[in-house]
């Protein structure tokens, strides 16, 4: 009994203290606090109350409304489109209010009107096109659920060919930005590649751009990671540096290990090497095998740095990859053409030389380093050497081919009816001393006059 008599306490205090904050919210809301109105009209129509209000709490919603409240708006809307408890149906004036219930920016509002016009309900006749346009408002609001019917009448149940996925791409874009997180992937990709080409009318890159950005800012990989197909990707056509580096780098952050793999393929093209090591330690430590390849060429990097500086050091490293292909011809064409760098030539050099592979330098780039002036000395005395050594080499064996022919020409027994060069008789032929770059006469036969 005395446990009864607790219990039975118990409510009546809640039941007080309920009608107690109730009466303190009609007070607040007939001082002008909408959230008040609200309040105390929830706990007049409220399923755990023994005596209901329908009509007051409706009034206290209207008030809400009116102080401009759109939540307001919408329970009173639905109130006025009731009927039963006291309530009495006033469809007009239910719809007037959610239609400012919605435009205040209350989703549900937007969700109700949009079934009324798709079923047909509440005195309106059926408008697909209101109806999609109310759902579309809905979902831009946050209504997720709002943006599965959106899918379904866009994609999902709309006749061959009819299908609509730019115009659904836009409003997951808007749902997105506005944070309804579910709605950012399915944003970016659709707009991105039309489904797999399934809807190609719906590939926009801007807009798959604007919504990748949403979705990133809302933390959503498979956003990201369309951000980075797009403008990380040098292949792609919206191939950008800066933006790829936006999206590569905050799919780094949220750990997935292909986006610092690109992060740092993309610092390596802005020459920004100090993080590049650190992008491609992430990567590796994420479980990409390229970034750990990367990683492990890129540790000699700070002992480089400390003794070249920042850039040349990271070039040294691009050109140990391609020395290690063996491809010491690029490597130091690269240095000398491309970077402009003597220590970096210099450190092609030294390694081709410590190689046994010096032969494998261009003539070009081997005279051009000879005359660096900032290469060391036995480098430069080296280089010319080897230039040198590769012209007298290639005079002697021009002077052995001009040896040769003279030798054909004269052991030929036509050339003893030949007259004296120089013959303007018809039918002669004699020889005609043409100089080489080197001044050695390169001897033609040719007819005469």
């Amino acid at each position: 009994m005395k446990a009864f008599l607790a219990v039975m306490g118990g409510a009546v205090g809640l039941l007080l203290a309920t009608t107690y904050a109730a009466a303190q919210d009609t007070k607040s809301c007939e001082a002008g606090d909408a959230k008040a109105c609200i309040a105390a009209g929830n706990a007049l129509i409220a399923k755990d109350n023994p005596n209901p209000d329908m009509p007051r709490g409706k009034q206290l919603f209207e008030r809400a409304c009116n102080l401009g409240n759109p939540s307001g708006c919408t329970l009173a809307g639905q109130l006025y489109l009731a009927s039963g408890l006291g309530l009495v149906r006033d469809t007009p004036k239910g719809l007037a209010l959610l239609n400012k219930g919605c435009s205040g920016g209350e989703g549900y509002a937007c969700h109700l009107l949009g079934s009324a016009y798709d079923a047909g309900s509440a005195g309106l006749a059926v408008d697909k096109e209101k109806a999609i346009s109310y759902f579309s408002s809905a979902c831009t609001l946050g209504k997720e659920n709002s943006c599965n019917v959106v899918h379904n009448i866009f994609l999902d149940e709309a006749p061959a060919g009819r299908a609509r996925p730019h115009e659904l791409a836009v409003v997951l874009g808007r749902a997105c930005e506005n944070g309804l997180v579910s709605q950012c992937a399915e944003a970016a990709v659709i707009a991105y590649d039309g489904g797999n080409g399934k809807w190609p009318q719906a590939i926009d890159w801007q807009l798959a751009d604007r919504n990748a950005l949403a979705g990133c800012k809302n933390r959503v990989v498979k956003a990201c990671l369309v951000g980075e197909h797009i403008f990380s990707n040098p292949a792609s056509k919206g191939f950008d540096l800066q933006r790829g580096y936006m999206y590569s780098d905050a799919n780094c952050r949220l750990g997935t290990a292909t986006g610092c793999y690109n992060k740092g393929n993309i610092l390596i093209l802005q020459e920004n090497y100090p993080e590049v090591a650190a992008s491609f330690a992430a990567g590796c430590k994420l479980g990409n095998r390229e970034s750990c390849t990367e990683q492990q060429r890129w540790a000699a990097y700070a002992g480089l740095a400390s003794r070249h500086g920042s850039r040349d050091a990271g070039r040294m490293v691009l050109l140990d990859r391609v020395i290690g292909y063996g491809d010491h011809t690029g490597a130091f064409m690269i240095a000398i053409n491309d970077f402009r760098s003597e220590p970096v030539a210099t450190y092609v050099f030294d390694k081709s030389t410590r190689a046994g592979k010096l032969s494998q330098l261009r003539d070009i780039d081997l005279t051009a380093y000879s005359l660096w002036n900032t290469a060391p000395e036995a480098n430069r005395v080296a280089a010319d050497r080897e230039t040198r050594a590769r012209i007298a080499d290639h005079n002697r064996k021009a002077a052995a081919a001009e040896a040769a022919r003279r030798a054909q020409v004269y052991a030929n027994p036509a050339a003893s009816t030949r007259k004296p060069v120089g013959s303007l008789g018809p039918n002669a032929r004699f020889l005609v001393c043409h100089r080489d770059v080197n001044g050695l006469c390169d001897y033609k036969v040719q007819d005469g006059l």
